[in-house]
C-alpha cells in the first residue's frame, strides 16, 4: 500500500474544498456590498427564517449558531441590507428550538438589522 499517494491525495482535495469555501465566501460579501451601493428604493430585503430547529436560515442555507452567523449577519448589518426576520407562528417542538432561536434574534439584534429603541433619559430604577 501505498500510503504517501493517499495522504497526498486527501490534502489536495481538502485544500480545494478550502480554496472554493474562500471563493464563495469573498463571492457573498461581494455581493452584499453591491447590494448596499444601491438606491435605497430599488433594494430587495433579505429574508432570515428560523428552521424548525432555531437556526437562521438564508436562501435556505442554515447559518449554523457560531461564527459564521455572526460574520453574516454584521455583513448585512454594515451594508445595510433591508431584512426580515421570519419565524414560525407556533414555534417548533424540536429540542433546543428555544435556546437557538433567542441566540439567533440576540445575534440579529447586536448586527443592528433590527431596530431597538434605546430608553430616553437614565432609567427610573438607577
Amino acid at each position: 500500500m501505498n500510503d504517501t499517494s493517499t495522504t497526498k491525495r486527501g490534502h489536495r482535495l481538502f485544500s480545494w474544498r478550502v480554496w472554493l469555501l474562500i471563493l464563495v465566501v469573498a463571492a457573498l460579501v461581494l455581493s452584499v456590498f453591491a447590494l448596499g451601493r444601491r438606491p435605497g428604493s430599488k433594494r430587495v430585503a433579505v429574508d432570515i427564517r428560523l428552521n424548525k430547529n432555531g437556526i437562521p436560515t438564508i436562501l435556505g442555507i442554515p447559518l449554523g449558531n457560531g461564527a459564521v452567523r455572526d460574520v453574516t449577519l454584521h455583513t448585512l448589518g454594515e451594508a445595510k441590507v433591508p431584512v426580515r426576520f421570519m419565524y414560525p407562528s407556533g414555534g417548533s417542538v424540536a429540542p433546543g428550538w428555544d435556546t437557538n432561536s433567542v441566540e439567533a434574534l440576540h445575534a440579529i439584534i447586536k448586527a443592528g438589522l433590527i431596530p431597538t429603541n434605546p430608553p430616553a433619559g437614565p432609567s427610573p430604577y438607577e
